[in-house]
């Protein structure tokens, strides 16, 4: 569709960049409207904290990634590697956490886009690509970077350098793209062991192509192998050496009953679906086409080997989630399948068919409309303006860092180097106060190997225990020395339209010791 001198509506320019043209979208005009998204994204997100605190799941990242370990108590240690990097070189403000997060998804949108092109071209291409920028997945559950965050950059490349090692016309580019493939998958397993899923997805997927026997007789799947393990090699040192933390968590987390299980399977399903309704309602509306039509389309794409492929790409992932839920017992979230969708707008289009410039049109429109509508709303959200507010944004989690920080210096002097206390707020006096400290897990050298007893009588020690926090009253008093005051502080969060409820304190402060000990 042309722009005529008066010039398209916004819906039709957008979709004119991305590839509403005869030659498709170039990779220069995706990365500058990757960059344009993550902009939009990242201002809205910013506004929508307000002057409230990040979700805890981002200031985890960031106290694990500052002490670079080759492996955490819940989990592997690449995503908070990523964190601590950024945070070296950006501020720990909300606004650089957020840009992370956008910048994470924009990358995993532009993935998305090279593998949806491994499956189409031209229109049906910018269509998909759009499309997924309606489901919550790269926008607003993206704002949250962590362990299945990091999956939303991960997959999409991962599957993209699997399809390529099979697709490529020639031996060395397949062996290129297969050492690739090899690396992503080391580093989704350096990620979350979630990572299995995805790999085992791959595997399953190959009797569905073409190339796929042939692919497992070739070198590629040892290159594969041998680069993915050397990748985790040294955290499968350190789980032998720690005697396995991150199991003892999972173990902790199975073993539910069976009829929850069956339960949270049987909803997991459902809300995949309510997750695509934005992108089934805009396919279906803007094609015209009705189920007689996708039926016959469903038939005839199943009788082709690409589309059989592409469906077990989305589909194994899925079922092995599914079957782990049983197999274990686990409370399955839809936040651990965030990033297993890459492929699904381009299989509903593949069925509903239509006029795929005209499908485009609606789903850039719809894009606009739900960036625009969001970053409308967001400065209401960081003032509490809407119903129910998340715990970060009415707890006094960044009151709490500004008051500890005034409290050790008043009383301890020099810089605060060691923070420990009630489970968020030890780790938002982490981030937010100016010193750094790194944060004692629960008072426990296991979950936090950084700290040692010399270190502790060297550097000295905070602790922020919300008072109604029996546990870790118990266990700050049971650290705390001859040298050690307590102090008790009610504070309640600043920046809301409606105030919130008083939060008391008990902290104890231990000054540092003699230098050398």
């Amino acid at each position: 569709m042309g722009a005529t001198e008066s010039g398209p509506p916004t819906g039709d320019r957008f979709a004119a960049v991305v590839g509403m043209t005869p030659q498709g979208a170039s990779a220069l005009k995706v990365g500058v409207l990757a960059c344009l998204f993550v902009a939009a994204w990242t201002a809205i997100a910013t506004l929508a904290d307000g002057t409230g605190a990040l979700h805890h799941d981002v200031v985890e990242a960031y106290v694990w990634g500052r002490e670079f370990q080759l492996g955490y108590y819940k989990h592997p240690p690449f995503w908070a590697w990523l964190t601590g990097a950024w945070f070296l070189v950006f501020p720990r403000a909300n606004w650089a956490a957020n840009l992370l997060a956008m910048t994470n998804a924009a990358v995993g949108l532009v993935g998305a886009w090279a593998l949806i092109g491994c499956f189409s071209a031209g229109p049906r291409r910018a269509a998909a690509s759009l499309l997924l920028v309606a489901t919550p997945f790269y926008t607003a559950m993206a704002t949250r970077f962590n362990a299945n965050g990091v999956f939303l950059s991960l997959w999409p490349w991962t599957l993209y350098a699997f399809v390529r090692s099979l697709d490529a016309p020639r031996p060395r580019e397949r062996l290129l793209f297969a050492a690739l493939f090899g690396v992503l998958v080391g580093a989704a397993g350096l990620s979350k062991y979630y990572a299995l899923v995805l790999a085992a997805g791959c595997v399953l997927s190959l009797p569905l192509h073409p190339r796929g026997w042939a692919w497992l007789r070739s070198p590629a799947p040892w290159i594969a192998a041998a680069i993915a393990a050397a990748a985790v090699a040294p955290h499968l040192w350190w789980l032998v050496r720690t005697d396995f933390p991150p199991f003892r968590y999972f173990s902790a987390e199975t073993g539910r009953s069976l009829a929850f299980s069956l339960g949270n399977v049987a909803r997991m399903p459902l809300e995949w679906l309510a997750y695509h309704a934005i992108v089934i309602l805009v396919a279906v509306a803007a094609a015209g086409t009705g189920p007689r039509a996708w039926a016959r389309a469903l038939k005839a794409r199943s009788g082709e080997s690409r589309f059989r492929f592409m469906a077990g790409l989305l589909g194994f992932p899925l079922l092995l989630t599914l079957v782990a839920g049983l197999a274990f017992r686990l409370k399955l979230s839809s936040n651990w399948t965030e990033a297993a969708f890459p492929l699904a707008p381009l299989l509903v289009l593949d069925v509903v068919g239509g006029d795929m410039r005209r499908i485009g049109r609606v789903a850039a429109g719809v894009a606009i409309g739900v960036t625009a509508a969001a970053l409308a709303l967001s400065p209401a959200l960081g003032r509490g303006l809407f119903g129910a507010r998340a715990p970060n944004l009415v707890e006094p989690r960044r009151e709490l860092a500004v008051q500890a920080d005034v409290l050790w210096r008043r009383t301890a002097g020099g810089p605060l180097r060691i923070v420990a206390g009630s489970f968020p707020y030890d780790e938002a006096i982490a981030f937010y106060a100016p010193d750094r400290p790194s944060v004692f897990i629960d008072f426990d050298p296991g979950k936090a190997p950084w700290i040692t007893p010399a270190r502790l009588e060297r550097e000295g020690w905070l602790a922020a225990c919300a008072s109604s926090d029996g546990a870790c009253l118990a266990r700050a008093q049971a650290l705390a020395g001859p040298k050690s005051r307590r102090f008790t502080l009610t504070l309640v969060r600043q920046g809301l339209a409606r105030a919130s409820a008083p939060v008391s304190f008990q902290l104890f402060v231990t000054p540092p010791g003699r230098p050398g000990g």
